[in-house]
């Protein structure tokens, strides 16, 4: 029972994810269809041009411009594509020794095209290039990538406008890992008057224009779920942005 409590965690957490950037998947689905015969009218019509002409185009007008958008777009595409399928791999079901500079290295790198688009910059910091951990690597997906998603929300809530920074830091000590999450976002809503109310399972404040509630409140619950198979803690820091610091047992 236990592990299928963990298997569904991390495909509601993979859910979420993808839930989450359903506009972005929406606006990739939508250039999809007829872009090549976008281009091929593009193309003809810059043939058609002089070289002096050719010189002076505007870049909606410049195929080569064009073409440099349809390769960021299918960069995103194949992002998500390795995204979902790394999600049910069968070794990542698999409990076993993590590198963690390896594994954060790698999620850098494939939420890196996500995070330049809402310029965000995400940083890692281990004391010990070879601290690693024995875990089930969909496991520490589930709380890292509901994290991300956590922060890149509160960088678009309106009135923020400064520094869009991630970090998380990895302290390896003689019995336990203590990772630091950081963001230099606009910090917990004013709205929550108690901080570990965003561990309870629906709890949400993220109401769009008209004033609903499009929070699922499962993120923050299925972090502190994962953390506590592990016999970890999980404890909100109060200070500017946002800071959890989440403890686990070696």
């Amino acid at each position: 029972m236990k592990r299928e409590n963990s298997l569904l965690r991390v495909f509601a957490s993979s859910g979420l994810t993808i839930a989450a950037f359903t506009h972005e998947l929406d606006g990739l689905n939508a250039k999809l269809g007829g872009r090549f015969d976008q281009l091929r009218e593009l193309l003809n019509s810059y043939l058609e041009l002089s070289i002096s002409e050719r010189l002076h185009v505007q870049n909606y007008q410049d195929p080569f411009k064009r073409i440099e958008t349809l390769r960021r777009d299918d960069e995103k595409i194949k992002n998500w594509i390795k995204y979902s399928l790394r999600t049910i791999r069968k070794d990542k079901r698999s409990r076993k020794k993590i590198l963690l500079l390896d594994y954060f290295e790698n999620l850098r790198d494939e939420w890196n095209s996500t995070l330049i688009d809402r310029q965000i910059d995400i940083k890692i910091t281990v004391n010990d290039n070879d601290a690693s951990l024995k875990a089930y690597e969909i496991d520490l997906d589930c709380i890292f990538n509901n994290l991300i998603i956590n922060s890149t929300e509160a960088f678009k809530r309106s009135g923020f406008s400064g520094e869009r920074q991630i970090t998380i830091e990895i302290r390896d000590h003689e019995n336990t890992i203590l990772f630091i999450y950081k963001d230099s976002g606009p910090g917990l809503s004013p709205d929550i008057k108690d901080p570990d109310e965003i561990f309870i399972a629906n709890y949400s404040t993220k109401i769009n224009k008209q004033g609903q509630q499009v929070g699922t409140g499962l993120g923050m619950w299925l972090v502190k779920k994962t953390i506590e198979e592990y016999s970890g803690s999980v404890k909100i820091k109060k200070t500017q942005g946002f800071v959890l610091e989440m403890e686990i047992k070696k």
